[in-house]
């Protein structure tokens, strides 16, 4: 036996989380930015033609072009919207949390047959062209409500599916990922960037066959949506929780995690959150996370805000941040329209323009 033998049990139990530095340094940029519109949690921020769509829950909905006005109602439907897609041309295929696919234009949605019976779980869709469209499949046992079980099972069930509508065929790209939930055009015109959030990395996947390559890895957060910039200079990366070491504790402990899904309401696991600090039965509490009644904002927290600019090779170069004390959590969408750059907070309730400050000067 080795002599070193005794010692790899406590190696694998090492957590070692990357630090908030270089382009991570921690800021409060989302905190400082005027809120453009409060709405329960906003997501899936979409641009059609000259409109800017987003969804709250079961609802589609426009955004005003004026600071905290109104929004219009598009459609509301029997399930809460999960993704959306914008296709070339007008209309938007939405995915429910039931599995279910929706195609919406002229103010008509019309139901769609799912390509193949293991695309479930429908986390992000994007638009090559007219007829072909890509998905990912985050879960191919469980509902995105349930993502947060998903990652406690530690599942790597995830999929990148090419869906040809016209000729009515399904081919899956990629398998095997850690709940792909981002998807946007690649750095090459065959290729695609994939977030897999549970493995904190961005990939570029071929559209030929079943090929990936790892990007940007090791990040701090859980990724979630991908966007290209308007001008073609790069990606914006929205990443909806924060990595901290409780978690990724709790990640190696089997008999605990199973414990804890079975006795524990979900809303109090040890695992990200969109929002948190609502109830004093939640995971980090104390001393650990307020010192004299203060947040400390460098606390390990199970929510947090932040938006990662990334170069045109998917490294990145700056990011926006609410920390631990802040109120803009749960980051899950973001939109570059050029004029302006959306960012959806779904835990924070807010929808917000990072660039009006500018406009407005």
């Amino acid at each position: 036996m080795s002599r070193f033998s005794l010692l790899d049990f406590f190696r694998a139990k090492a957590l070692t989380i990357p630090p908030l530095d270089g382009p991570f340094q921690p800021n409060t940029a989302l905190d400082d930015s005027s809120a453009w519109l409060e709405t329960l949690q906003p997501d899936n921020l979409t641009a059609e033609g000259e409109r800017v769509l987003f969804s709250s829950n079961h609802r589609l909905l426009q955004v005003q072009q004026q600071a905290n006005g109104t929004t219009t109602l598009l459609w509301e439907f029997p399930q809460p919207i999960i993704s959306i897609a914008a296709r070339p041309g007008g209309g938007l295929v939405l995915a429910l949390s039931d599995d279910s696919l929706w195609f919406w234009q002229d103010d008509a949605p019309q139901s769609l047959t799912p390509p193949h019976a293991e695309v479930r779980c429908i986390t992000a869709m994007l638009f090559l062209d007219r007829q072909r469209l890509v998905l990912c499949s985050g879960s191919r046992r469980l509902p995105a409500s349930e993502w947060s079980r998903d990652l406690l099972l530690k599942h790597r069930e995830g999929a990148v599916w090419l869906w040809d509508l016209a000729e009515r065929q399904a081919r899956r790209l990629v398998y095997g990922l850690g709940y792909p939930q981002g998807i946007s055009r690649g750095r090459q015109p065959d290729t695609l960037l994939v977030t897999e959030s549970w493995n904190h990395r961005v990939l570029e996947v071929s559209l030929r066959g079943s090929d990936f390559s790892v990007v940007l890895d090791r990040l701090p957060a859980y990724p979630s949506r991908i966007v290209a910039a308007h001008d073609g200079s790069g990606y914006w990366l929205s990443c909806f929780a924060p990595r901290n070491r409780l978690v990724e504790f709790v990640l190696q402990e089997k008999a605990y995690r199973l414990a804890m899904l079975a006795e524990v309401a979900p809303l109090f696991w040890i695992a990200p959150a969109y929002s948190s600090g609502h109830s004093f039965l939640e995971p980090l509490q104390c001393g650990g996370i307020k010192t004299m009644g203060v947040h400390k904002p460098w606390s390990p927290s199970r929510s947090w805000g932040l938006v990662v600019r990334l170069d045109k090779q998917g490294q990145p170069i700056a990011s926006y941040h609410s920390r631990a004390d802040g109120q803009r959590h749960g980051v899950n969408s973001v939109l570059d329209t050029g004029d302006a750059l959306w960012v959806a907070s779904r835990g924070g309730n807010v929808l917000m323009n990072l660039r009006q400050e500018r406009q407005h000067a």
